[in-house]
């Protein structure tokens, strides 16, 4: 999984600088950290995570049973594994990165 958050840390780098809203201004490391281990948060990424596992599964069989895909459907299929897996990854410092750095990081 390492490959899909270097390409979720390449596109964060790669996109404009954006001014921060007060909300994410107001992000710091251990708020965001509460915001990972509460357990709605936790029950969402559980979903995403089987979704994800779901999809490629799915992708795999009908693969394995027609050979090939005319229609576009391995690349959106690819496209929505690779964003289920850029959030699932997803840190504080991604979207500090994001938005030019954050004053606060919460290391204090």
């Amino acid at each position: 999984m390492s490959t899909n958050s270097s390409t979720a840390n390449q596109a964060a780098a790669a996109a404009p600088v954006r001014a921060a809203p007060l909300e994410v201004q107001e992000l710091t490391e251990p708020a965001f950290q509460v915001w990972k281990h509460h357990p709605v948060t936790k029950a969402v990424r559980r979903y995403l995570e089987d979704y994800r596992v779901q999809l490629l599964e799915d992708h795999l069989s009908r693969w394995a049973n027609h050979q090939e895909f005319k229609d576009g459907t391995e690349e959106a299929i690819r496209a929505r594994a690779t964003a289920v897996a850029e959030f699932l990854n997803l840190s504080h410092e991604d979207i500090s990165r994001f938005y030019g750095g954050l004053e606060d990081s919460g290391a204090s």
